[in-house]
């Protein structure tokens, strides 16, 4: 088991460990998702995480690479544009989405795919068929060969990174707990 894998990967976004509301999908978000104060963060399904990312997408262009939830309910969507520009937006518990950070150096690789519907659908399908939990991050780099980072929170608090390839297919597992 790495720990390094388990680090926490937010080295520019709010520290958030601290608090100990454990997770809400912002209210635009399809009826049987948690409500505030649940006892898990994350999402259960692709449709969950879609609804945040068109709130993120009301702020920001360029398309969607990473989604990462926020131990206080809000989550932090990464859009690139074409150029490799980032922008960071931040979706509220109410679904209110703000940016919160840019970076216009174009000097970045830019990540192979985007967080479209159907790959929402495919990463969520391939990775709850092996680990029951909730999403709490998907991120999406350069690597051709395993592309799709994704990382989940069991019920029983372990935390399963893993890496799909490009078909969508793991690659790699790793337990935190």
């Amino acid at each position: 088991q790495s720990q390094a894998a388990g680090a926490d990967r937010d080295d520019n976004r709010d520290d958030d460990r601290d608090d100990d509301d454990a997770s809400a999908i912002p209210s635009t978000a399809p009826s049987t998702a948690p409500s505030v104060g649940a006892p898990s963060r994350g999402a259960a399904t692709a449709e969950d995480l879609s609804t945040i990312i068109k709130a993120a997408s009301t702020v920001a262009e360029g398309n969607p690479t990473s989604i990462d939830s926020k131990r206080d309910g809000h989550w932090d969507v990464e859009f690139t544009d074409a150029a490799g520009r980032e922008t960071d937006v931040r979706v509220a518990v109410d679904g209110t989405a703000t940016v919160f950070s840019t970076d216009s150096d174009t000097d970045d690789s830019i990540p192979f795919g985007v967080l479209d519907d159907a790959t929402l659908d495919a990463i969520v399908s391939s990775a709850l068929a092996q680990h029951d939990g909730r999403i709490v991050e998907i991120d999406i780099d350069d690597d051709t060969s395993s592309p799709y980072d994704v990382t989940i929170v069991r019920a029983d608090g372990v935390t399963v990174e893993l890496e799909l390839g490009a078909d969508f297919a793991i690659l790699a597992t790793d337990l935190d707990d």
